[in-house]
């Protein structure tokens, strides 16, 4: 699934120049192409539909941009690659930094 994929870039993303966006957007890429190839779409909730109670929330597909932005969100998220790499603490640790890890679910359906 989307996580596990991430989860086998994470190291090789963060080991990367934080600069060298070229190279950070092709693992990006890789990881959404290779999403798509199982079947697996990338979902936002749709604009201007209003909720009622019982009824189900409608989603349709998401942009290429927010689609990779959120593939880059995730492999940055929780940085406990780099941390096991320099030694320090993840900066997800500090107070007030906040990890949305369930929202990525939101995105993606079918991997």
């Amino acid at each position: 699934n989307f996580r596990d994929l991430v989860s086998t870039r994470k190291m090789e993303y963060l080991a990367i120049n934080p600069r060298d966006h070229k190279n950070k957007n092709r693992i990006a890429r890789e990881i959404v192409t290779v999403v798509r190839s199982r079947g697996g779409r990338f979902l936002k909730r749709a604009a201007g539909v209003e909720i009622v109670d019982g009824d189900p929330e409608v989603y349709e597909l998401a942009d290429e941009t927010a689609v990779l932005e959120k593939a880059k969100q995730a492999l940055r998220q929780n940085r406990t690659a780099r941390s096991m790499m320099t030694g320090s603490s993840p900066s997800s640790n500090k107070p007030g930094n906040v990890a949305d890890i369930g929202r990525q679910s939101d995105m993606m359906e079918g991997v």
